[in-house]
């Protein structure tokens, strides 16, 4: 997702941000661990921000079987919200009406 996508694609991250770290509990919760790039780069609204966590969550929990949720950390910390909007200070699960 950093990377960007490969065909003609919005990116959902901004190319700044960096994973610090990513974990595994053994509550089959997934602790990503992003840079604070990934707030100060981020365009904000409350779509945008959405689209952003959401495609974080949703490529994880989707595609490993070992992760049903997903805690989104900045700079090894706790964070209320990436950009103002979406609460992170709680595990957060697939979103299936964001699936296509």
């Amino acid at each position: 997702l950093i990377k960007g996508p490969k065909e003609k694609l919005m990116r959902t991250i901004s190319p700044d941000a960096g994973l610090r770290a990513l974990f595994v509990t053994k509550d089959k919760t997934a602790y990503v661990d992003l840079t604070q790039a990934a707030r100060e780069k981020h365009p904000g609204g409350c779509k945008s921000e959405m689209i952003t966590i959401y495609s974080i969550v949703n490529s994880l929990v989707l595609n490993i079987p070992e992760i049903d949720t997903v805690k989104i950390l900045i700079d090894g910390r706790e964070s209320m919200t990436l950009a103002g909007h979406i609460d992170l200070r709680f595990p957060l699960k697939a979103d299936m009406l964001l699936v296509r």
